[in-house]
């Protein structure tokens, strides 16, 4: 079953008719209700037409990784020049390790 057929069916379902028969359903049908009425038309639009993201700027992204505890720049883009001074600094012979504990705000994990 596809996405567009379970569609349908919500709709069926929700217009009062049983999707595999075409019949109405019964009145005490628990898909009568008006609450499960709404809920599935909600789904439906929901399905048919999904909200659309919010594209979160880099220092809202940041401050939501500090709030979660986790590094400033966790997932964020690496620019040119950073990714050269990693490179630079591991060709220079540091170990991961040591890559990290730079300095107190290392570059390249806790920017910040």
């Amino acid at each position: 079953m596809d996405i567009n057929e379970a569609t349908t069916n919500l709709e069926a379902l929700a217009d009062g008719i049983n999707p595999a028969t075409g019949e109405l359903l019964p009145a005490e049908s628990v898909f009568n209700s008006p609450e499960i009425i709404r809920s599935l038309y909600t789904a439906v639009q929901h399905i048919r037409n999904p909200p659309r993201k919010v594209r979160k700027t880099p220092a809202q992204r940041q401050d939501e990784n500090i709030r979660n505890g986790l590094p400033r720049n966790t997932g964020m883009r690496w620019d040119a020049d950073l990714k050269q001074q990693l490179a630079d600094d591991f060709s220079s012979g540091l170990e991961p390790k040591a890559l990290v504990d730079i300095n107190p705000t290392p570059k390249y994990l806790h920017s910040g």
